[in-house]
Order: structure tokens, then C-alpha cells, then sequence
């Protein structure tokens, strides 16, 4: 009996499965087929098929922000490729562990004129750590260790392109275990710890700046924070991490930020930056003194100059530190905090309230179109305080970091890179790993209309999401910044299509709302339903606070 061989795309598969790769997302196309048939004579890894290769790098990136692992995602030569780029980008920017496996012409054409051909080594290269090209068959294995290998250890994309040809060509090799050292974070000294330990009991009106690098652990966090009795702001991802409700926790900071967060930084004498990385320039005052923890180096000083700085497991050093702090009166600086926070949410019950007209650029307020704030609050009211949440960029985004009043939810947001059409493959691919999870999507009708054509995944895969879809029939960021600065807003108004009629075209059940009462009473049966639902909302477009061009 003569013995198989295995060819290259076999063990490709091999090798990402000793891995832990369990998921790969894709659409297919004519540079991967044998690609995709070996995927499907093979049983440890499922191939998720999406309906546009951006949704499919979104996907994977969603897959390692929520699992810590490596997301993989699979594109055809050419415009496949091409349009991975985005969501690779939105990966590489908020660090996360990506592999791309693209396609490419047969290697005899290479280099030449052949349709579909470029360079995609160097169409990869701005986004990737490693982006390299497989020439022969026996290179498989060391090339997929070496991607995945960067790809973990330095927490970013690596991309591997294969011509077509060489998929099924016949090849040797040895599988390589995998490698769970390669997660091991930097780590300063016991002496170093220490040293931060007098900074930090010097100061008077602490405040700790948590990003989403503290999401693993938001119970040591938020007793540390009771300990040392200083106020937590928060970036975007790291909403949730302690709940708003808690009496430390005044909000995010930024342009989409709270008044009471920038008016206690600007009190504050020392800021504990842990697990972030943003660092608002322009938000934040110049001369407060900063200390980092962050389990990379090179995260440290990234952002802005640090008084002191310990490199480390975020949970292993907050835990040292609560152990040996002391103890230290700060009721002063406890009632400021309370103060500041009381205040917004005066604030905030006044803007999110329809019957008020203390909201700028509005000359009455009408139940509709209803106001985001007020669709804010009442998400903050119906959605599950242990759901996950997508939300995608635009101005509803302002407004959620303003007023969505997170409890214990889990934010999945396109951090630094901001793209637009990223929360609907999120959430699709958080209701996939967490099916007993409630999954609920923010997104703008602008976004929307980038991502849709995810709903025919969604129902195809049979994953309840719920997509909330604020309809302002603008790409209201840009208009309210162009208004705010006396420039044309060219381009930004639409008319969108019935939306909801597009969601039951993809056997979604939908709801067209234009008023609180209708909103309630859809969020209730959405939020209960074992369908994907959408529910569009009529939205007005006030301007938010601190908008500039």
C-alpha cells in the first residue's frame, strides 16, 4: 500500500491546529480552492465563510481580542487580499494576534502580468509584522511557525501568501507543538515594583486610567481602586471593567469622553495608567505626573513622558501593590470625586431627558426623533449587564462613551484604527464563541450600510445577534464637525433604504421605531427573541459637546 503524502495545505492546517487554531474566516475564491478542500476533509479546524473579506479580517480580530488567541482569517490573490487590509489594519493597531493566509497566482506567474497578481508581500508589509511569500513546498512548516510565532509574541498580523499551485504540491515536514512561553510578558524586578509603592502613597488625588489590558481582571481592579480610594476614568474598551455605577468611576475620558472625568484629572496629582496604552493629548493636563504598568515595554512612556514606569503582568503587579500599600485617609478626595460625578449625572438626566429643552442646537425636543442620549439610556436600562457589546464608530459612539452606564458588559470596539462597518462581524463572531452570551451591536446607518451584507452570515449561521441601528441619515461625525467649523458638510447626508425590510429579506426579524414607547417595547422582545434582530431607530443629530473640525 502506498502512503500518502501530504501536500502543503495540509500541513498548514496541521500545524495552526498544534497551535490552537480551531476557526478560520473567509470568503472563498479561486487562488485558495484546494485551501478550502483540505479544510473540509479536515476535521479539527471549522472554515466560518463570511460574505466580504473585510468582515472576515474584522472576524478574526474579533476572535483574538475575545479569546487572547490567534485569529486567522483566508482571501483569494487580488481583491481578496485587498480587502482584508482593513480589518488586518484595525488588528495591528489595537495589537492583537492575527494570521492572514492569502492566495496568490500560480508561481509561475509571479511577477508578471497575469490577472489578478500584485505584490502582496508589500501590499501587507504597512500592517504585518511578517509578511512573506511560501517559494517551496518544503518551507511550509517553518513559515507557519515563524507567522504564528510573531504573530503571539509580538501581538500583531502576520500574513503568509501562497500561490495557488503550491496548495496542493506534495511535501515533507514535522509538526511543532505549541508554544505558550511565547505569551510570557515583560517583567521588571521586585525592586522596581517596590519603588512605585512611595509614589504612589505620596499622593493625594489619585486617579487610575484603566484600559482594556485590564479586562482579565476588573474585580482586583476595582478593590485596589477602593484601597488606594482613587477615581477611575477609563478608556473605550475598558468600559465595563468596573461598573459605572461603582462611586470611583467617573467615565471615559477624550473628546467622547465626561465633563467629570477631564474635571478630575485636571485635580488629580498623580494618574496610574495600567493596561492602556491612549493617551489624549489636548484632554489631558501637561504637567500631571504619570505612573504605567503594562505588560509590554515598549507600551511604556509610548504616549507621554512617565514619572515612573513597571513593566508586568497588569494583574500580578496590581495585586503585590494591594498587598503592600497602606492604608490612607483620602475622604477629601472622595467626596471631590463624588461631587464631580454627582454633577454629570445631574448633567446627563438633563440631556437624555425628551422632555427637557437644555440641549444645544435643538430648539424643542420631541419624542422624535428620539435624542441618542435618551436611546443611550435606555440601552444602559435593557441590555444584559454580563451581554457583550459591539460598537461601531461613528457619532453614536460619542454618545456611548457619554452615556451608555455600563455594568459588568464586555465592549468590543475598533480601538485606534476606528473603522466604520466593524461592530456587525464583531458581534457575529462573539454570539459564535459565546452562544449563551446576549450579543447587541450600536451601529450608524453609515456603518451599517458597509457591513450588511453580514446579516445573510448571521441568519446563515443561525447566531441571534441584535443590532441596534441608529438612523440620523448622516455620517454625522463629519457633518457636526464640518458645521461646527463653517465648512460645507459635502457628501455627508443620505437617504437610507427601509432597513428593516432588508433585514427581513435576510429572514431577520426587524422593527422600525420612532418613539420611546416603541423602543422599549422592541428592545424587550428582541432582547427575549431566538432570532437576529434588527431594530432601526429614527435618531436626532445634536451636536456633542466639544466638537471641533
Amino acid at each position: 500500500m502506498v502512503k500518502e503524502e501530504k501536500t502543503v495545505a495540509r500541513w498548514l492546517l496541521e500545524q495552526l491546529h498544534a497551535y490552537g487554531v480551531r476557526t478560520i474566516y473567509g470568503v472563498p475564491g479561486d487562488g485558495i480552492i484546494y485551501l478550502l478542500d483540505e479544510l473540509a476533509r479536515f476535521d479539527g479546524i471549522r472554515f466560518f465563510p463570511t460574505r466580504h473579506e473585510e468582515a472576515a479580517a474584522f472576524m478574526a480580530v474579533a476572535h483574538a481580542k475575545l479569546t487572547g488567541q490567534i485569529g486567522v482569517c483566508t482571501a483569494t490573490a487580488g481583491p481578496g487580499a485587498g480587502h482584508l487590509i482593513n480589518g488586518l489594519a484595525d488588528g495591528a493597531a489595537d495589537n492583537v494576534p492575527v494570521l492572514a493566509i492569502t492566495g496568490q497566482v500560480e508561481s509561475f506567474y509571479v511577477g508578471t502580468w497575469h490577472k489578478q497578481y500584485i505584490d502582496l508581500v508589500g501590499m501587507m508589509n504597512p500592517v504585518a509584522e511578517y509578511s512573506a511569500q511560501l517559494t517551496a513546498p518544503d518551507a511550509i512548516l517553518p513559515m507557519t511557525v515563524y507567522s504564528v510565532r510573531t504573530a503571539l509574541a509580538r501581538q500583531g498580523v502576520s500574513h503568509l501568501s501562497i500561490p495557488k499551485n503550491l496548495f496542493p504540491a506534495p511535501c515533507k515536514g514535522k509538526v511543532r507543538s505549541s508554544e505558550p512561553y511565547l505569551l510570557t510578558p515583560s517583567r521588571s524586578e521586585e525592586e522596581v515594583i517596590d519603588g512605585l509603592l512611595p509614589l504612589l502613597q505620596q499622593a493625594e488625588k489619585p486617579v487610575i486610567l484603566a484600559g482594556q489590558g485590564t479586562l482579565a481582571y476588573g474585580d482586583l481592579l476595582r478593590r485596589f481602586a477602593e484601597h488606594y480610594e482613587a477615581a477611575v476614568i477609563h478608556t473605550l474598551p475598558a468600559t465595563g471593567v468596573i461598573s459605572h455605577h461603582h462611586p470611583l468611576v467617573v467615565g471615559a475620558l477624550g473628546k467622547a469622553g465626561r465633563e467629570s472625568s477631564a474635571e478630575i484629572l485636571y485635580q488629580a496629582d498623580l494618574c496610574l495608567k495600567i493596561g492602556a496604552t491612549w493617551w489624549p493629548s489636548g484632554s489631558v493636563p501637561s504637567k500631571l505626573p504619570v505612573v504605567q504598568i503594562d505588560c509590554r515595554a515598549d507600551n511604556l512612556g509610548g504616549a507621554t513622558d512617565l514619572l515612573y514606569a513597571v513593566a508586568g503582568d497588569g494583574e500580578a503587579i496590581l495585586s503585590k501593590l494591594l498587598s503592600r500599600l497602606p492604608k490612607k485617609d483620602r475622604q477629601s478626595w472622595r467626596n471631590s470625586i463624588e461631587a464631580a460625578k454627582s454633577a454629570w449625572l445631574s448633567r446627563y438626566t438633563s440631556y437624555a431627558n425628551p422632555a427637557t429643552k437644555e440641549h444645544q442646537n435643538l430648539d424643542q425636543v420631541t419624542p422624535s426623533p428620539l435624542l441618542p442620549q435618551r436611546i443611550m439610556e435606555i440601552l444602559s436600562e435593557k441590555i444584559d449587564p454580563q451581554a457583550l457589546v459591539a460598537v461601531d464608530v461613528g457619532d453614536h459612539t460619542l454618545w456611548f462613551a457619554r452615556n451608555f452606564l455600563a455594568r459588568e458588559q464586555r465592549i468590543l470596539v475598533s480601538g485606534k484604527w476606528r473603522s466604520m462597518g466593524s461592530a456587525l462581524p464583531y458581534a457575529i463572531t462573539a454570539k459564535s464563541l459565546m452562544p449563551h452570551k446576549q450579543v447587541v451591536a450600536l451601529i450608524g446607518d453609515g456603518g451599517f450600510l458597509m457591513s450588511c451584507g453580514e446579516m445573510v452570515t448571521a441568519r446563515q449561521e443561525n447566531l441571534p445577534v441584535k443590532v441596534v441601528l441608529f438612523r440620523n441619515k448622516t455620517l454625522a461625525t463629519e457633518e457636526n464637525r464640518m458645521r461646527v467649523g463653517s465648512l460645507i458638510p459635502l457628501g455627508n447626508a443620505f437617504e437610507p433604504p427601509d432597513f428593516a425590510a432588508m433585514a427581513r429579506s435576510c429572514r431577520w426579524q426587524a422593527y422600525r421605531v420612532d418613539n420611546e414607547e416603541a423602543l422599549q417595547q422592541a428592545l424587550h422582545e428582541a432582547l427575549h427573541s431566538p432570532e437576529p434582530t434588527l431594530i432601526d431607530v429614527d435618531t436626532a443629530n445634536p451636536i456633542p459637546p466639544g466638537t471641533k473640525v
